[in-house]
């Protein structure tokens, strides 16, 4: 289990509607019963993808909230999403918690945002006309 995750052009343009709608939010959620204030989860189950960790009052019970899926890990439109999941992430299902302040610099010279993910870390790397670390 090593990789990196990236999302560029669409999947960015869904991973900034994320980050704006956690900023936005008036309430977040507890993780794990922890009150970790706003973020964006990172999840691994049926994809892999960035989902805002905030109450979300405009979804309706029993829709899935909007979530930012990493290049090639969509169950919907990437054949080989599992595999790259595994391989990247591994087999089983988990989810990270990433700070909002994480992303604070994802502006519109960002060209991509990349997790690095090893056995021991999750580094948050934001790539633009120059390239700059974020965790």
């Amino acid at each position: 289990m090593t990789g990196t995750l990236i999302w560029s052009g669409e999947t960015l343009d869904a991973l900034r509607a994320e980050v704006s709608a956690v900023n936005a939010a008036k309430e977040h959620k507890p993780f794990w019963g922890e009150e970790v204030g706003p973020g964006l989860m990172l999840v691994a189950d049926q994809g892999v993808y960035l989902m805002g960790w905030q109450v979300r009052p405009d979804t309706p019970a029993g829709q899935r909230a909007p979530v930012a899926f990493a290049n090639g890990c969509h169950p919907d439109g990437d054949p080989d999403w599992y595999d790259t999941k595994v391989r990247i992430i591994g087999g089983d299902d988990t989810a990270e918690f990433l700070p909002i302040d994480v992303f604070k610099d994802l502006d519109a010279s960002v060209r991509e945002v990349r997790i690095d993910v090893t056995k021991r870390s999750f580094n948050v790397r934001l790539v633009g006309r120059r390239s700059r670390r974020a965790s």
